[in-house]
């Protein structure tokens, strides 16, 4: 409920030109904007981003393969979305709906609802998509907020309910919850009033706690217990955001302290065995944190942009975007290589190669005019490609013996593309673009 007061909040004061404090020198220019939002997006291999307009039946869709030049559809799907929770089978979406998990088959047009599962322990916001299993809260079990419930999504016409009342936590309830994932292990991350044994006043401190669920045995998650951020990255009051996300073998968590730090860190080298290292950042000033992001050595707190491509921890930031002239805290975003899109009351897309270009003229940026940028690079399952400006030629992948492995039509107004690696081997390839009588060679790594 507090995260919907505060997003209802955020929006009127964009309509009426809240006073947020106003932005430094280092901003970036917003491509477009639009009057609708949501909780959550997700974007498709399609380059099309998903998200659903909260307690109504609007399903929107945004086409940012050129994000220049967007193309939105607004399609009446069913009453009482709430938020997007992910894409499984590269076409079927899943809606949080109350306590309904909705199917949304994306490739029908207009998309089209399929499948409606309810259930008394699926609770939305804040469910979380892991491959083919999503968990949420179990607001069925007395004091819910402290047990989770596991649904398999496998098969997104036919999901199943196989687990339910898990302990999630030490305490007993919270007020909200995200949740972060390395390997077989879910973190979630949530932020309680902790209790001082012996204090004759029985004060609050409130401080910032991880819940590991070990995920191995896929129908079978086993709660391993919480781990405690020491005292002196405490929070100012509980009940505040704490969203995470995962980047590398460190676990990051938005702070939301005041006059301290934006994030903490953990090392999950071990995954089972969190161990606080130190904090990003400092004061955030623009509200209350609610998205954190990562991408190619860069960490997204809120507004503001950090390079920890060095150092986990510090104060490295490269500087902070603003919406419509407001510097605000956004409350979901993607980034996805030169590209942020974010909700900061509407739907904004901003240009991070401006950005660089601005405020890192040396970092990751293109070497001439009609370069291009793999991200994320080395990777698993797919790799963006963005072109800051680009022209009619051809994309072509080699592997090391010369083998052509693949070859994408490149077109002058589409600035970005999707490699599906999934059935690429793990080794070293070379990108070749050509265009005209020239051509630009980058590597890609694949790993396991």
């Amino acid at each position: 409920m507090k995260r919907i007061i505060l997003f209802v909040l955020l929006v009127s004061l964009l309509l009426v030109g809240g006073a947020f404090a106003q932005a430094d020198s280092l901003n970036v220019r917003h491509h477009w904007s639009m009057p609708h939002s949501g909780y959550t997006m997700v974007m498709d291999s399609d380059t099309n981003i998903w998200f659903v307009m909260p307690f109504t039946d609007t399903l929107v869709k945004v086409d940012v393969s050129n994000p220049s030049a967007i193309d939105t559809d607004f399609f009446d799907v069913d009453s009482g979305m709430m938020e997007v929770i992910g894409i499984v089978d590269d076409s079927m979406l899943l809606v949080g709906s109350g306590s309904a998990i909705r199917t949304i088959n994306l490739k029908d047009n207009p998309p089209s609802l399929l499948y409606t599962y309810s259930s008394p322990h699926f609770a939305t916001p804040y469910a979380f998509l892991k491959d083919s299993l999503i968990v949420s809260l179990d607001r069925e079990v007395s004091d819910g907020d402290s047990c989770l419930a596991f649904f398999d999504v496998s098969d997104p016409m036919n999901i199943d309910t196989f687990c339910t009342g898990i302990r999630g936590t030490s305490h007993s309830r919270f007020n909200e919850a995200y949740f972060a994932s390395k390997d077989s292990v879910l973190y979630l991350c949530y932020c309680v009033d902790y209790y001082f044994s012996g204090d004759p006043y029985d004060t609050p401190y409130p401080r910032i706690y991880v819940s590991i669920i070990n995920i191995a045995d896929y129908r079978n998650p086993i709660f391993e217990g919480t781990y405690m951020v020491p005292e002196n990255a405490d929070a100012p009051y509980a009940g505040l955001p704490a969203p995470s996300v995962v980047a590398d073998s460190f676990l990051y968590i938005a702070a939301n302290f005041y006059d301290n730090y934006d994030a903490v860190v953990l090392n999950i080298s071990n995954p089972m065995l969190p161990t606080y290292i130190g904090t990003v950042g400092s004061a955030y000033p623009y509200g209350d944190i609610f998205s954190i992001a990562y991408q190619n050595g860069y960490l997204y707190v809120g507004s503001r942009i950090y390079n920890i491509s060095s150092s986990p921890i510090g104060d490295s930031l490269v500087g902070h975007y603003e919406v419509a002239g407001i510097s605000i805290s956004p409350t979901f975003q993607i980034p996805m290589g030169s590209y942020i899109y974010c909700f900061g009351g509407p739907f904004v897309i901003l240009d991070f190669y401006e950005y660089l270009q601005v405020y890192e003229p040396n970092n990751r940026l293109p070497e001439y005019e009609h370069d291009f940028y793999l991200s994320p690079n080395p990777s698993l399952k797919y790799s963006n490609l963005s072109f800051p400006n680009p022209l009619d030629g051809t994309m072509d992948i080699y592997n090391i013996r010369g083998q052509k492995m693949e070859q994408i039509d490149i077109k002058r107004d589409k600035y970005t593309y999707t490699i599906n690696l999934s059935e690429y081997p793990i080794g070293l390839y070379l990108v070749t673009y050509n265009f005209g009588s020239e051509k630009v060679v980058k590597k890609l790594v694949v790993i396991e």
